[in-house]
């Protein structure tokens, strides 16, 4: 767990452009301080923003903490394997990732994260990082007063300024990792514009976000790194975290790994990931069958959502997909027999999502580095 950095460190990593946007006063920084339309606005609000920052970190109103972790790593297809160890032998994990299928210029790559991991066929060692960080421990109480005050002003900027702070903190510690607990850039030297111009080898792209939009993947980060156990960051059953001054994600080294926007993809490429998403078919598919049981004698809602109320106490969560694929499904008359067939022939829909379809490959050849260093780079807590 990594609970001994300070705010006041931390502060010395915030982007504060974001800031800005976030009561809608468009510009970056620090230009935006001399704007001809916003610019006497955003000062005021800034040195409002610096003094609270001020009190947050002499009177300890939030917190830090963090954890990191490295996996043995290699890709197949869309796909990233973790090992429980450097022998590579025994499968901890598979990540899933989807891959880009808009139309480019030739010779440009339709890219997928799994582009940036050494393939298994190459027989080259490689590794992938994953962290959770928050600067969001203790501010329910200060929030709480500032609602009995009915002060929404510094309320929004309490959660401001600890969003900024969070963000601040995933920068911080990618920095370490580069230079300290991975290695790979020792002598890596940044000031903070360069650092937010993300001048640097190396990406780290979070579940849920453009490059990696699926949340789900989400909870497969939480149980590598003990998430909840280690920093009190839980999630949702949609997959939002709790406190939401969070960030998470995956460390990727790659020289030339870059983030992405994944954009449409094709109903086949959806169809391949659903399939190699089995423990969602298989969670839809229970709460699909089980529906349709409950359903039919007597149509009773209530009867579903107790049964899955069961479900829960038991240690099985729904996201929130899986939940809204029973309810329309159970809703829809019509469409009884259809499922029916469909949850007996194919893992989740008659449209078949086990098809089996394997993406084109991508015109992407990575150039794989040697040099990543050698030794356990299992999970470890700072």
């Amino acid at each position: 767990m990594i609970d001994s950095v300070s705010l006041e460190v931390l502060a010395r990593y915030i982007d504060w452009t974001p800031f800005f946007q976030t009561w809608e006063l468009a510009g970056k920084y620090p230009a935006i301080l001399k704007d001809a339309v916003v610019g006497e606005t955003a000062v005021k609000l800034f040195a409002d923003a610096k003094a609270m920052l001020e009190q947050i970190i002499s009177e300890n109103w939030l917190s830090a903490k963090g954890v990191i972790g490295f996996f043995p790593a290699n890709s197949i297809d869309d796909d990233v394997e973790l090992y429980t160890d450097d022998s590579r032998t025994e499968v901890l994990e598979t990540l899933h990732h989807l891959r880009q299928q808009n139309i480019k210029a030739p010779g440009r790559a339709n890219f997928c994260l799994s582009d940036f991991i050494a393939t298994k066929e190459s027989g080259k060692a490689d590794y992938i990082g994953g962290f959770a960080v928050t600067t969001g421990i203790g501010i329910e109480a200060k929030l709480e007063q500032f609602e009995k005050d009915h002060d929404d002003y510094n309320s929004i900027m309490l959660k401001a300024l600890a969003d900024r702070l969070a963000e601040a903190f995933a920068e911080y510690l990618h920095e370490q990792v580069r230079k300290d607990h991975w290695g790979y850039a020792v002598d890596e030297v940044h000031e903070n514009a360069g650092l937010i111009a993300e001048n640097y080898a190396g990406i780290r792209p979070a579940p849920g976000y453009p490059a990696c939009p699926d949340h789900t993947e989400k909870g497969k980060l939480f149980e590598l790194l003990n998430v909840t156990a280690s920093t009190s960051i839980e999630l949702t059953e949609s997959y939002a975290m709790f406190p939401t001054a969070a960030v998470s994600g995956w460390y990727l080294s790659h020289p030339q790994s870059q983030y992405f926007n994944v954009g449409k993809i094709s109903q086949e490429q959806l169809e391949n990931y659903a399939a190699r998403k089995r423990s969602l078919q298989r969670r839809c598919r229970t709460l699909v069958i089980r529906a349709f049981a409950l359903s039919r004698p007597a149509g009773s809602a209530e009867v579903l959502l107790q049964t899955m109320a069961e479900r829960r106490k038991e240690g099985t969560e729904y996201g929130l997909f899986s939940c809204v694929i029973v309810l329309l499904v159970w809703a829809s008359n019509e469409m009884q027999e259809l499922v029916n067939a469909a949850v007996i022939e194919s893992p989740i829909s008659a449209k078949g999502f086990n098809l089996g379809f394997k993406p084109k490959a991508s015109a992407f050849k990575p150039l794989y580095r040697d040099g990543h260093p050698d030794g356990k780079m299992n999970t470890f807590s700072i």
